[in-house]
């Protein structure tokens, strides 16, 4: 093993222990361009394995057709609590791509400054034909 190799495990196990958030920074840091006019940012993007998401539209399919038990009504239930809180989740973290400000030290959502970064922005404007 060479000596960059042994350096690069070192730093990979020590970046493992960081909390998540740290590790998402670290990893921007990292992948941040060196020029000052462009900026890749990494956004973390949750979303069910394969074998859940199967699962679910299994059940969705089969809840559709009004096919679903008692106890698949009920797991389907679940699933679709899991994948809400996983799009919030994911929505945060675009959020904070766009508008860091939003966000205090620690990656949580500073909920007082998002209202009033909402009441601020202007409505987009509707056409006549999405009325």
């Amino acid at each position: 093993m060479t000596k960059v190799s042994r350096r690069y495990r070192a730093i990979l196990r020590q970046a493992q222990q960081l909390l998540l958030h740290t590790q998402r920074k670290f990893a921007e840091a990292l992948l941040r361009p060196t020029t000052r006019d462009e900026q890749v940012v990494f956004v973390m993007r949750h979303r069910f394995g394969p074998e859940r998401q199967t699962r679910c539209e299994d059940l969705m399919d089969r809840h559709n057709e009004g096919q679903l038990s008692i106890s698949e009504r009920e797991e389907f239930k679940v699933l679709v609590a899991r994948y809400e809180a996983l799009m919030l989740l994911n929505a945060e973290y675009l959020l904070g791509t766009a508008y860091p400000e939003l966000f205090n030290a620690s990656g949580r959502l500073k909920r007082r400054e998002l209202e009033q970064t909402l009441r601020q922005r202007p409505r987009p404007i509707r056409s006549s034909q999405s009325k």
